[in-house]
């Protein structure tokens, strides 16, 4: 009531304003351009016949039949219906929010309706309840808008992401590009329903400030100003203003539509809970004490019976688990123990036959032949000890590989793959190798300096030992992803390719899919690519082709999205 007083007062003050003036000092009225926003629900957006609709639609239609001026409405976005009406291209604006900095370049008519503004922000994501919590963040807001206009005004420390359309930016948010959302909480809630977007919860109304919608004109139209005022307090007061606003505000609120039945509802229901309470207690009062102990007793009873149930169940499972995972640990044990002894039985085997034959030559007398022998055996003696020995190394970087790494740097993977090609040298340049790299870079990945090596190295030589003898070629390309800290690799070479039946088993420990090797560089890769949140695959493209995916060490942990 005291908001309409103030608003009939200041309608009734435009009245007599108007009507002194003189008639020469009155606009000439052929036609009245209004502006309206394309997506604005329910306040304004574009019908399904491309017509301009909503609230303050009507609302302006109502005010000028009453004061009988001619309009010609157009839609366009915020910013530019908002810019028109700056440029005097436009003459008046039925749908905006009145804030102390918009009141030095337009005027506003007597408020008719309220809204509040509420953040939106992503399922999981901390609900934000005030400007003061959203401080150091990325929020969205539309273009121009109060929200806009209003976190300038404050001085808002945080960064901005300007749209064109409420839609647009709650897309934004429901995809994990930014943090929030600002627009008003009615709004926001019926673009959600009606364009089907997901994920998105919308924080309580903020009490920092509050949207004050007003009609706005240019700072010299004070007469359509006056008209609007007039126009407003003849629909408030014949009822125009109130079937307008449950046409539009009302429709997703139920309790608004049947509130005028709630009191006297109300007291008939009050009256009965008071007549059937009396009957109740009394008959309570005669049946509550010859009842309450053996209520007690039962819940115990039942209580206790669950409680015994649920430890059952739950005992269950965990033998269940236990004995699932004490199975696949004994036979990956088994396996490995197998592996093991038959891939160090070899070289072994070459140096005790090795050592036999040098102790027989040392008995015999020193000769060309003898020292010949000798010489062979020797060399037997050592390529088994390597073989041993750099098999032993395998298991160890298979071991350690799933373990978090101790050291975490900023590694340029284009130095480290120079590196291993420079190592690899002599093989590529007797094998006649072409190698082609992205030419922008292989990119910076904050890892482990050994796991990446190890990553890369036992790669390339795979792409060395497999590419075609006729005219070897190993392609190694990099993709940045969309996130920070996603990385792609791709390294091919050009030879046979895998056949279908060893690719899918080509990432388990001791797998081999040929003679050479012992199975353990790329169930080495595979450990550390998952350590990383990524993944290794591989497939045929025109040769064999590994794709390689990793996530930074730390932004797989602590961070998301862009670090700007």
């Amino acid at each position: 009531m005291k908001s309409f007083g103030i608003f009939l007062i200041f309608a009734i003050t435009s009245l007599l304003a108007y009507t002194a003036l003189g008639h020469d000092q009155r606009r000439s009225w052929a036609e009245v351009r209004v502006g309206s926003e394309l997506e604005f629900r329910p306040y304004a957006f574009l019908d399904e016949n491309g017509q301009p609709a909503g609230f303050s639609i009507d609302l302006i239609k109502a005010v000028a039949n009453s004061m009988d001026l001619k309009l010609r409405i157009s839609s366009a976005s915020w910013d530019s219906v908002w810019n028109g009406l700056l440029e005097g291209r436009i003459d008046v604006l039925p749908i905006v929010a009145k804030l102390p900095e918009r009141t030095r370049l337009v005027h506003f008519s007597v408020p008719h309706t309220e809204t509040f503004d509420a953040f939106f922000v992503r399922e999981g994501a901390p609900v934000l309840n005030s400007i003061s919590m959203a401080e150091g963040k990325q929020i969205v807001v539309m273009r121009s808008d109060a929200a806009h206009h209003e976190l300038l005004e404050r001085h808002f420390i945080g960064k901005l992401i300007t749209v064109n359309t409420i839609p647009e930016g709650l897309s934004l948010i429901a995809a994990g590009k930014y943090d929030a959302f600002l627009c008003p909480k009615l709004i926001g809630t019926m673009v959600i329903k009606e364009h089907g977007i997901k994920r998105l919860i919308a924080g309580p109304p903020i009490a920092d400030y509050k949207r004050v919608f007003s009609f706005a004109v240019k700072n010299d139209d004070t007469e359509l100003l006056e008209k609007l005022n007039q126009g407003l307090l003849i629909v408030k007061t014949n009822g125009e203003y109130d079937r307008i606003y449950s046409k539009w505000l009302t429709a997703d609120d139920p309790w608004r539509k049947y509130q005028k039945f709630f009191f006297p509802a109300l007291a008939i229901l009050l009256l009965a809970i008071g007549v059937v309470t009396f009957w109740i207690l009394t008959l309570q009062l005669l049946v509550r004490k010859r009842t309450r102990e053996l209520a007690y007793k039962n819940e115990m009873l039942l209580s206790a019976h669950r409680e015994l149930e649920q430890k059952v169940v739950e005992r269950t499972s965990e033998l269940k688990q236990a004995n699932v995972n004490i199975s696949r640990i004994n036979a990956e044990l088994n396996a490995y123990a197998h592996t093991v002894a038959h891939d160090l039985k070899g070289p072994l085997s070459s140096i005790i036959l090795a050592s036999d034959m040098l102790l027989r030559m040392l008995k015999q007398p020193l000769n060309e032949k003898t020292l010949s022998y000798l010489q062979k055996s020797v060399e037997k003696i050592e390529l088994g000890a390597k073989s041993a020995a750099h098999f032993v190394d395998e298991v160890l970087a298979l071991a350690e590989a799933g373990q978090a790494p101790r050291e975490i740097s900023l590694i340029d993977i284009s130095s480290m793959v120079t590196r291993i090609l420079s190592e690899r040298a002599a093989v590529i340049e007797s094998k006649n190798i072409q190698v082609t790299r992205t030419p922008e870079g292989l990119g910076f990945v904050f890892a482990s300096q050994a796991h990446m090596y190890q990553i890369f190295a036992n790669l390339i030589d795979n792409a060395i030992r497999y590419s075609d003898p006729q005219a070897p070629h190993i392609q190694i390309q990099y993709t940045k992803g969309d996130s920070a800290g996603f990385h792609q690799y791709l390294i091919k070479d050009n030879g046979m390719g895998i056949s279908p039946d060893v690719l899918e088993h080509i990432f388990l420990p001791f797998y081999k899919a040929k003679s050479s090797g012992h199975g353990l560089g790329l169930a080495t890769v595979h450990k550390i690519a998952g350590l990383y949140g990524g993944a290794i695959t591989a497939f045929n493209d025109q040769g064999a082709a590994f794709r390689l995916e990793l996530r930074d060490f730390t932004a797989g942990t602590t961070t998301s999205g862009s670090p700007d």
